[in-house]
């Protein structure tokens, strides 16, 4: 189970060692989170799990040009890592807690997480928390994965894993990457936090392991990235998991890049209300 407090460690760690073939990988997926946040009258921007802040400076250069973004994630890795690639551009990073903290200074126009909300302890808890942080008329959009089936490029790497380690299977509603592959029932959750005209809509298309690295090189960042814990490159087991996703995904090559299938729940609403 990959909980907030994973993150805050040896997982954060991971992702920022990683950051910029993750950052590659995840790019194509920016626009249609920004496009649903509709950020033209947009003033104060926040970007929950903003991890390593590839987005989060994204919406920086897209944002009106009074906006203020800010990012914020649990792992302090990452905020100090985010910060020091951010260099002068007009972003802040804070290391918060989103489930629990208060934002004591004014309130967001707009909240959004390109995969960050998946992740918390108790889901009610952190939604309603956010929800005291959007500022009456405010919105969201938070960009969720489909399941495994839906995303290969997940899916494969996963499964080439648990041959060599084992794979804990997270219950329904736990924390992890698919936890809101059931987008009804991620739906039903804010709607019972109190935001307002809750809706979902589908991005499908591909994505660039790595950002394009051909099938032995996106073997090997697909491994460090997701499993360096459980398959660090020291083990016997690593290299035999490299060959045989290596052996997959070059059926999925074309032109030295590795290119996957990808879809994702992109969930928007808003706050009439405090």
């Amino acid at each position: 189970m990959e909980g907030a407090s994973e993150w805050s460690g040896a997982l954060g760690q991971s992702w920022r060692d990683q950051l910029d073939g993750l950052e590659a990988t995840l790019a194509p997926v920016n626009r249609a989170i920004s496009t649903a946040l509709a950020l033209e009258q947009a003033t104060r921007i926040a970007d929950i799990g903003c991890g390593g802040g590839g987005y989060t400076q994204y919406l920086a250069q897209i944002a009106p040009p009074d906006a203020r973004v800010t990012g914020v994630d649990i792992s302090p890795d990452l905020i100090e890592t985010a910060t020091r690639r951010a260099a002068s551009r007009p972003v802040d990073f804070r290391c918060v807690n989103a489930q629990t903290d208060a934002w004591e200074a004014q309130r967001f126009d707009r909240l959004t997480s390109r995969f960050g909300v998946m992740f918390f302890e108790d889901e009610s808890a952190a939604f309603t928390n956010l929800k005291s942080w959007l500022a009456p008329g405010g919105r969201f959009a938070f960009a969720v994965w489909a399941d495994y089936s839906a995303n290969p490029w997940q899916g494969v790497v996963r499964d080439v894993a648990r041959k060599f380690v084992d794979v804990a299977e997270a219950a329904p509603g736990q924390p992890g990457p698919t936890r809101y592959a059931d987008v009804e029932r991620f739906t039903h959750l804010l709607e019972r936090t109190g935001f307002d005209d809750v809706a979902a809509t589908v991005w499908d298309g591909s994505l660039k392991l790595g950002g394009g690295l051909p099938a032995p090189e996106a073997a090997k960042f697909g491994l460090s990235a997701f499993w360096r814990e459980e398959l660090p490159a020291s083990s016997p087991d690593r290299r035999r998991a490299a060959d045989r996703l290596t052996a997959i995904l070059r059926e999925h090559e074309a032109a030295g890049e590795v290119s996957m299938a990808a879809r994702v729940h992109i969930v928007t609403g808003k706050v009439l209300t405090t």
